[in-house]
């Protein structure tokens, strides 16, 4: 059997390239990492990945945990500040009111 078609345990791939195991769970139970799974039923899911997953799990990761560009702060503009307050202000009196109908 091929390196590539073996079959690990999650245990085993988290050890071997260093990504944490509760990343790595949580992200096969929600499909965002490709694996195998093992058995019946939905209860108890054993799950196993290739070196191959494990490759395209890692590229996904990198692209996530990139670091984005700074956004560029806006001026700061006072009077639209102080009218977006005053919008917040009524809106939270209006939504506290009772409405008599």
């Amino acid at each position: 059997m091929s390196e590539d078609l073996r079959l690990m345990t999650l245990a085993e791939v988290s050890a071997l390239f260093n990504i944490p195991l509760r990343d790595l769970k949580r992200d096969t139970k929600a499909g965002r990492a490709p694996h195998v799974p093992i058995g019946r039923g939905t209860e108890r899911v054993h799950r196993r990945m290739t070196a191959e997953h494990v490759r395209a799990y890692q590229e996904v990761r990198a692209r996530e945990v990139a670091p984005q560009q700074p956004q560029q702060e806006q001026p700061v503009d006072p009077l639209r500040q102080a009218i977006q307050a005053t919008k917040k202000a009524t809106a939270r009196r209006r939504g506290h009111r009772a409405v008599a109908r």
